[in-house]
């Protein structure tokens, strides 16, 4: 018998070689991109904190619906009960007139529910920052300098602050961070 095939030179190793090192260089740059693009955020959660023992009932804004709702209060690391329990009435007014300025089909879907926490949670940040003696962030006050805009960059200005927010979270900055609803109906 003769050898009359011909005899492949170099075999699979340079192949294998090469394949290892792309697949290993995009596994790299892949995994590099997902640690970047991931930031945690700087501010701790601190303990969930309920807002009064009692439910709000209040009628919505079409007058002819009713919300009841039980709201605990997720703040950020190191501020205590003893600082909501002081605005107590002031915070509690301001959950009475968003919930009763909200519509009956506001409150339907999930995103519905989510827009509704950020803006309770934006509300009552912005109350204790006004009843505290804290410095507003810099983002407050390069909004109190800005000139009337028009409901398009109001609208604008809104998407790029629903993009700060970190997932899970109702308000990037605090002091409360997550707003609960304990209980939510309408009726």
């Amino acid at each position: 018998m003769s050898d009359d095939a011909p005899k492949k030179k170099g075999g699979k190793l340079p192949i294998i070689i090469a394949l290892v090192a792309v697949l290993g260089g995009g596994g790299f740059f892949m995994t590099k991109g997902k640690k970047d693009a991931k930031k945690e955020p700087e501010i701790a959660l601190g303990k969930v904190e309920v807002l009064l023992p009692d439910e709000f009932i209040v009628n919505m804004a079409d007058g002819q619906t009713y919300i009841r709702a039980k709201v605990a209060l997720l703040p950020k690391e190191g501020f205590v009960a003893e600082d909501l329990k002081a605005h107590d009435a002031q915070l509690s007014d301001i959950i009475i007139r968003i919930l009763k300025s909200t519509s009956p089909r506001d409150v339907v879907t999930d995103l519905q529910i989510t827009k509704l926490k950020r803006k309770i949670a934006t509300e009552i940040n912005k109350a204790l920052h006004e009843y505290s003696h804290e410095e507003p962030s810099k983002k407050e006050t390069t909004k109190k300098k800005k000139k009337k805009l028009t409901p398009e960059e109001e609208a604008e200005e809104a998407a790029a602050a629903e993009e700060e927010i970190p997932e899970g979270w109702d308000s990037a900055e605090g002091p409360i961070l997550k707003v609960f609803f304990k209980t939510l109906a309408t009726q």
